[in-house]
């Protein structure tokens, strides 16, 4: 089947669309990607594979006007190239990821059979729910990445059928070889890793993921424990550094690169504040990263995190009791053999593959 993938961001900021891609290509389908930027090493891999891919380079940078005309750019450059290259509307399916292409491209996506990838809640951005809305319903599919996030779209948006749940799954883990690589361009990294038990945190480091009790509690580690964290700083560092001038931060590597200093953590973390819907049911892909590498979690006590005690990958803490997290830390490091069996059950439990060949097959 002729797939049209359109995604408006950069490609290498989206996990779950590298993996959508990779799996329907291994499915045997024939992919087109359409986005705003394609790295080279995502470049490199996707030729490797036979799949066409179409960089719009529509971002403008600037104020609201900018952000306006990098919208209207991106849908009438995808429009031109769905015009030019679908032949056959009836036997052609165009797959949508996020909100923000969703608002781009308007109800004239309904011109075509389509599949929607839908990421987030949106809850508080009303013209991104519009957006959803009016192509929801005509959607040959929806997925979702999270069990009460279907839920919850069923309701708002009256669907018949629940969205298909497609976890937020890696479906690149690198192989041996390619860790190996990655190690010779971090060698700083890896000698960390090497000295310390590392207690990892990967993602934004943002007030929605306050990780405050962590840093506290990081102070009462054994001494061969070291908290890092890894990714963007919009600006708590400092304070977390004022707790614990001894945390380290790491700057945000690409994917999949990051994944070196997953696999070389010893304990992962995962946290997200319960201030709204969207983080309170929240469906990180970092906690089938950690287990794809057998690393046991302590996570925040929110609905969308509960999986990890279902499988016993890891311990749920009230993430703002520092007391709580080292009890978790005693508790996996006493039984750390058990917690990395509870994670290759969470890694095992999802089959992404299999979840959109089926629902592919489907299709009519």
């Amino acid at each position: 089947m002729q797939i049209i993938y359109i995604h408006k961001d950069k490609l290498a900021k989206r996990p779950p669309v590298i993996s959508a891609l990779l799996i329907l290509n291994d499915l045997g389908h024939d992919v087109t990607l359409i986005d705003e930027e394609v790295s080279d090493f995502w470049k490199e891999k996707l030729d490797q594979r036979h799949i066409t891919y179409f960089e719009t380079n529509t971002v403008v940078k600037g104020g609201k006007m900018a952000k306006l005309l990098s919208y209207y750019r991106f849908r009438k450059s995808v429009f031109t190239f769905l015009n030019e290259k679908i032949a056959d509307k009836e036997n052609a399916l165009v797959w949508v990821e996020g909100a923000q292409t969703m608002v781009a491209l308007g109800s004239k996506l309904n011109s075509y059979r389509h599949i929607l990838q839908i990421q987030e809640l949106h809850e508080h951005v009303p013209y991104q729910l519009k957006a959803i809305g009016k192509v929801i319903h005509e959607a040959e599919a929806v997925f979702m990445p999270e069990y009460n996030r279907t839920a919850l779209y069923q309701v708002w948006f009256k669907l018949h059928k629940r969205p298909t749940v497609l976890p937020n799954k890696p479906y690149f883990i690198p192989t041996e070889e390619e860790l190996s690589a990655y190690s010779a361009k971090y060698p700083e990294i890896v000698e960390t890793f090497k000295k310390y038990k590392v207690v990892l945190y990967q993602g934004h480091i943002h007030p929605e993921r306050d990780l405050s009790a962590f840093v506290k509690a990081s102070l009462k580690f054994p001494s061969d424990y070291k908290l890092v964290l890894l990714g963007h700083d919009h600006g708590d560092m400092a304070r977390y550094e004022a707790i614990n001038p001894e945390i380290i931060h790491i700057d945000f590597i690409p994917a999949p690169e990051y994944l070196l200093v997953t696999s070389l953590c010893h304990i992962g973390v995962v946290t997200y504040s319960p201030l709204e819907l969207n983080t309170t049911f929240c469906a990180p892909n970092k906690i089938y990263e950690y287990a794809a590498f057998g690393k046991p979690m302590i996570a925040g006590d929110v609905p969308g995190l509960k999986v990890l005690e279902q499988f016993g990958a890891g311990v749920t803490v009230d993430e703002t009791r520092p007391e709580e997290i080292l009890v978790a830390l005693k508790d996996i490091e006493a039984h750390y053999e058990k917690y990395q069996q509870g994670t290759k059950s969470l890694w095992d439990s999802a089959d992404n593959k299999e979840t959109i060949r089926q629902t592919l097959a489907g299709i009519k």
